[in-house]
């Protein structure tokens, strides 16, 4: 099972959509700020509610020299 949830009107930064890993469904929410420049990932176990999140800088262009596209 796979649907996307994305909060438009809301905040367009941030998307939201289930999964089923190993038969155990999470929603997997990924939200952007872009004034900081990180990204945020966040998994939630549905049944019992365990979450699990990461920050991340999504500075790429500044340290690697990429362009996102």
């Amino acid at each position: 099972m796979n649907s996307s949830v994305r909060s438009e009107g809301i905040d367009p930064s941030v998307v939201s959509s289930r999964h089923v890993f190993r038969g155990i469904e999470y929603v997997v929410t990924l939200m952007i700020d872009t004034d900081k420049e990180i990204f945020a990932l966040e998994v939630e176990d549905r049944l019992t509610s365990d979450q699990w999140r990461g920050q991340f800088d999504a500075t790429c262009k500044l340290k690697y020299g990429c362009e996102l596209k």
